[in-house]
């Protein structure tokens, strides 16, 4: 795997951590003219032998990781209407999620999109068909010091749901996964997933870029 790559699949709050301790190799942002690509990397933990897939988007905005048992897959740019978008399910069925990127006027952080309770009503009147109901809206802090997101868990079309979204320069991220109760993933699996998920600002010039539907080139998103 080429060193750009292997650490553009790096999620960058992990990177942001351990950029101390790595040698220069791993931290070589590289000098390709190709187009950036989203990346998928499987990790196995030395210590405990778990593997886990995680996947970073092409500008290097957000990222999140799946355990083993999940397959993820890369969507299109500008599938379903979203600027960049992802999605995931496990092998042995019963639960999925996708992660999206939309561009719009959600101002530059979640304070301005509006309280944690009425972004839950929003959010509840976007599902499909089906009772909804929800049970906890919240707000928790992210993994960059100040940064938070709203929590959503709710139950829609006999599945329990969890949401968890940021809004940042003008986008609004958004991990939502969707879990049959009786044979899907075990809430640790569920909570694990989440806590993976993560949005990071990006530059003015990676960020025209990436708005404009097409992957950035190399080296332009860090």
């Amino acid at each position: 795997m080429r060193p750009e790559l292997s650490r553009a699949a790096l999620s960058r709050a992990a990177l942001l951590r351990t950029a101390a301790l790595l040698p220069a190799v791993c931290l070589d942002f590289g000098n390709g003219v190709h187009p950036a690509q989203a990346a998928t990397s499987k990790f196995i933990n030395p210590l405990t032998g778990d593997s886990k897939a995680s996947w970073q988007s092409d500008d290097k905005s957000f990222d999140f990781s799946v355990p083993a048992g999940w397959t993820v897959k890369e969507e299109p740019r500008g599938s379903a209407g979203h600027l960049i978008s992802a999605s995931a399910s496990r092998d042995a069925g019963g639960a999925e999620l996708e992660v999206v990127c939309d561009l719009g006027k959600f101002g530059k952080s979640l304070s301005e999109y509006g309280t944690v309770e009425k972004a839950a009503e929003r959010l509840l009147a976007e599902q499909p068909g089906g009772k909804t109901e929800l049970l906890s809206a919240t707000k928790v802090p992210g993994a960059i010091k100040g940064s938070f997101y709203y929590l959503y868990t709710y139950t829609a079309g006999g599945k329990a749901c969890v949401t968890k979204q940021s809004v940042q320069q003008g986008r609004r991220y958004q991990l939502t996964l969707r879990n049959d109760p009786a044979k899907g993933a075990a809430q640790q699996e569920v909570d694990a997933i989440v806590a993976s998920f993560n949005a990071f600002p990006v530059n003015f010039i990676c960020l025209g870029q990436s708005n404009k539907g097409d992957a950035p080139v190399d080296g332009s998103c860090y």
